[in-house]
């Protein structure tokens, strides 16, 4: 844990994602007491905010993820953990203002960028640089490659890995939390057919002996899962099930004593980000 950490944010999103975590902020809490208390802002954006000011009274890293793709950021969960970072959101050619404060307020000296240039444009980064003096970018040709390159980034031998499906949020949004407390990479894949980035890191990292596959047969296929060593299918008939399953699966890794709740399903059908920070 980094020396201006608060505490350890950990969000593992029930009807509402039900999301445990390892300790908790002051400022969220739901107890025996039944007291209850919200993170918010106006927009996805402050909201990250808010997540961070209540996690945090200084960090050396932060990461920044677009606030409007789900993809990129869900991977970044295990690297925000081992770098002891909030995770902002930013969208657009310019800098969000709210993570542009953070960034100040937080007195970052490294942020990792997660996304190629067409989620993260080099204006945002430019910005970024004229605050923190070292910027890096993990990015891959799509959203496959760049979860290569963020698991790549934990540098480690990982032993363990979680598949989930690179084309909806909800399983691997659950399985974030679980992933960063047990310093597994997330790999994304499509339903029926292993990405060429996921299937070569695999075999670059033999050390891998066990993996969790994430949601039912319409997310990942079972014909996907048998190409994994020794995979256990962790899923539900929606999201709301698998993200139990998880849970349950690695409730020794959480404290139950509090709970995160956020959206996991709203009109736009893009509600990802309030979990995910």
């Amino acid at each position: 844990m980094q020396k201006g950490s608060k505490k350890v944010l950990s969000v593992c999103s029930v009807a509402t994602l039900l999301i445990a975590g390892t300790t908790l902020p002051a400022a969220v809490k739901a107890d025996s007491s039944n007291q209850v208390n919200r993170l918010g802002g106006q927009d996805r954006y402050e909201t990250a905010a808010k997540v961070a000011q209540a996690g945090w009274t200084s960090s050396d890293y932060a990461i920044v993820a677009n606030g409007e793709g789900y993809a990129d950021a869900l991977c970044s969960i295990p690297l925000a953990k081992a770098k002891d970072a909030p995770v902002l959101l930013t969208s657009g050619g310019s800098l969000n203002q709210n993570t542009l404060n953070q960034l100040k307020d937080l007195n970052v000296k490294h942020v990792i960028v997660v996304g190629g240039t067409g989620v993260v444009p080099e204006s945002v980064l430019n910005e970024i640089k004229a605050q923190v003096s070292d910027v890096q970018r993990l990015g891959g040709q799509d959203r496959y490659e760049t979860s290569v390159r963020i698991a790549e980034a934990l540098k480690t031998k990982p032993v363990k890995a979680v598949i989930a499906s690179g084309e909806g949020f909800a399983d691997a949004l659950s399985a974030g939390p679980a992933a960063a407390i047990n310093g597994m990479p997330i790999l994304l894949t499509r339903q029926n057919s292993l990405p060429d980035a996921e299937a070569n890191y695999l075999k670059t990292n033999s050390s891998i002996t066990e993996t969790y596959v994430i949601g039912g047969t319409g997310s990942v296929s079972d014909s996907i899962k048998d190409l994994f060593t020794s995979p256990k299918r962790l899923g539900g008939a929606d999201r709301y099930e698998t993200n139990v399953a998880v849970l349950k699966e690695f409730a020794s890794s959480f404290n139950f004593g509090n709970i995160y709740t956020a959206l996991g399903k709203g009109p736009i059908g893009n509600e990802f980000a309030d979990a995910l920070t």
